[in-house]
């Protein structure tokens, strides 16, 4: 999310419309996808690895739903929605969302599918947000032919 303010800020600064689009959509597609994991906590609420295995954790966490990761929601969604216009930092914080995922794994906090779960929740959200934002903009520019 610093990563999205920060864009956010250089945007205003430089008064660039096409990155403030670009950053607000991320925004609310993060959003959207943190609220669905809320969602799907609900349901199929998973302990964390802690709790029934003998775990030496880093540091302290509280003992709620570990599936799906909302870590490694929030950074692929953002990785995703700027690789769309921005290949190279887009590939770095897809790589970096990647290091979050494992790191996760390996402080405990969370078993390999939470990390899975999280990224393909983050991969299918995204692919249809931008799918239904294609066919939204092709449908105007036939109407206003």
């Amino acid at each position: 999310m610093a990563i999205l303010l920060l864009h956010f800020i250089l945007s205003l600064l430089h008064k660039n419309i096409h990155t403030k689009k670009v950053v607000l959509m991320t925004a609310f597609l993060t959003l959207i996808n943190v609220f669905f994991s809320f969602i799907i906590s609900k349901v199929f609420p998973v302990n964390r690895p802690f709790i029934h295995h003998s775990v030496h954790l880093l540091y302290y966490h509280r003992h709620s739903s570990s599936f799906p990761s909302d870590h490694s929601i929030v950074t692929l969604t953002i990785a995703l929605g700027i690789l769309k216009y921005n290949k190279i930092l887009g590939i770095i914080l897809i790589l970096l969302s990647a290091a979050v995922g494992f790191s996760r794994i390996y402080v405990g906090h969370h078993y390999p599918l939470d990390v899975i779960g999280g990224c393909i929740l983050s991969l299918l959200t995204t692919y249809i947000f931008n799918k239904t934002l294609e066919i939204t903009i092709y449908k105007n520019k036939r109407v206003s032919i």
